[in-house]
């Protein structure tokens, strides 16, 4: 799960790494203000269920890679 990996603990052990932590979350924020601003908004998402359809997406899925390695294995 994407969460899991926020909730781990973290030790920040000088003071240059909590400036560093402290400017990236001002940039995070700072980034995320800008975004609003400029009426950036998510694309819509639609939630598959129906098998057959996720059966479809995957098998598109793979055929792409599938294609994309073989022209890069081109000599």
């Amino acid at each position: 799960m994407a969460t899991s990996s926020i909730e781990h603990n973290f030790v920040v052990s000088s003071p240059e790494s909590v400036k560093m932590f402290a400017d990236s979350l001002d940039d995070a924020f700072r980034e995320s203000e800008e975004r609003k601003a400029s009426g950036y908004t998510l694309p819509d998402i639609n939630l598959v269920t129906d098998q057959k359809e996720i059966d479809a997406i995957f098998t598109r899925y793979f055929e792409g890679k599938k294609l994309l390695a073989k022209k890069q294995h081109r000599f």
